[in-house]
Order: C-alpha cells, then structure tokens, then sequence
C-alpha cells in the first residue's frame, strides 16, 4: 500500500500509552514497512537478521526489535505488529485486482472503429489478423520458468550490498524495474529460464553503472 491507515483508537489503547517513546516509534517504523509490503502485519523469517538488514528495510535497530513490547511481539522466527489493519489491506487489493479485471475488459471488447475508404477496410483487417495472431501466441504453451525472486528477497541482498551501489536509491529504482520486467516474463528469456534471478538483476545494475565490485 501507499498509505497508512493509523486509527487513533490505537494511539489511545493500552498497549501503546503503557509503551515507551522508542517502543513507539519502533512500532510505527515496522507498521510502515508492513503496509509497503502488504504482508498482513507478519515480518517472516526476520529473526535472523542482522543490525544492519533492520535498519535497512525497516528504519530500525536489532536491540529495538528484540525489547519486549505489547505493540509487536515474537512468533518464532516472525514478528507481529499489533493493530495492524488487514481489513484495509484486504480492501486496497480487492479494489485493485477490480481494477484490473475492468481495465482488461475495456480492452478485450474495445471495437475498432467502421472504416469509411477501401484502404481503411484493408487497415482495419490487418489490425484483426494481428489480433487474432496474438491471442493465438498468448494462448500456445510457454517454457517452463522458475518461480523467479520474490522483490523482498532482492531488497534484503541489495541491502548486504555495503559500498557496491555507489546511489543506494538509484540501485534500488533500476534494480526494482529488471525485477518487475522479469516478473512479466514469468523469468523466462528467449534462451530459457533464469537459472540464477539474483545474478541476472546484478548484471543489469553493471550495465547501468548503479553496481560496482569492490576490488
């Protein structure tokens, strides 16, 4: 999500008037990284992160994370963010797959419009027959890919990535947008899937100049 919903219901609750400044902040530092990631309010597998990867992906510390607290709490190796509002969530994606939906059916049943001249008639048919061509392609069987990387993964390994993006923001961006094309593509290139998704996104941060090897 792009947004937060903070009740202020929450702020006049127990948990958070008997919670000190730093337990607070924490708080809404790990509600905001929840809302980015649409995770349901559960950080999983976190607990084996190091300082730094915390400060990175979350905006806070190790020793932070691990004071006890009523706003967030240990699940084995996940973390809880109390209040986190997964009624909202649930609606933002429900609003966005049916905005989807409504915008593939705008196109799917989008009429050409009448031709009025011959060479307009012979236009309008080329446009239905490379139509018809895709859908025929779309609907052919495609090469067996990898599941690929999910992008939390990327942003975990980028963050370990001390000194080698020379522009953290640039790096993330260029690395955000090879992840979301490859996403689109299933990860499979014309010679076959991608065997190695990480290394892939590395590459195309090389080319770009957003990566540099330390020598």
């Amino acid at each position: 999500m792009e947004w937060l919903k903070l009740d202020l219901k929450w702020t006049r609750s127990p948990e958070y008037i008997g919670s000190d400044p730093v337990s607070r902040a924490t708080w809404l530092s790990l509600m905001a990284f929840c809302a980015d990631k649409e995770n349901g309010g559960r950080i999983e597998g976190c607990e084996k992160w190091p300082d730094r990867m915390w400060q990175q992906m979350c905006g806070v510390t190790l020793d932070e994370t691990r004071q006890k607290s009523a706003l967030f709490t240990w699940d084995g190796e996940d973390l809880i963010v109390a209040f986190y509002p997964t009624k909202t969530e649930g609606i933002v994606q429900s609003r966005r797959e049916a905005g989807k939906a409504g915008a593939n059916a705008r196109w799917q049943n989008k009429d050409l419009p009448m031709a009025k001249t011959e060479s307009g008639n012979a236009e309008q048919s080329r446009v239905e027959e490379r139509r018809g061509e895709k859908s025929i392609a779309e609907d052919k069987p495609k090469a067996p890919g990898r599941r690929g990387i999910g992008w939390d993964r990327v942003e975990m390994e980028l963050a370990l990535m001390n000194g080698k993006l020379p522009d953290k923001h640039r790096g993330i961006a260029l690395a955000k947008e090879c992840w979301e094309e490859m996403e689109e593509k299933k990860w499979v290139l014309p010679d076959g899937p991608v065997k190695n998704p990480m290394g892939l996104i590395i590459d195309r941060l090389k080319k770009d100049g957003a990566y540099k090897a330390k020598k």
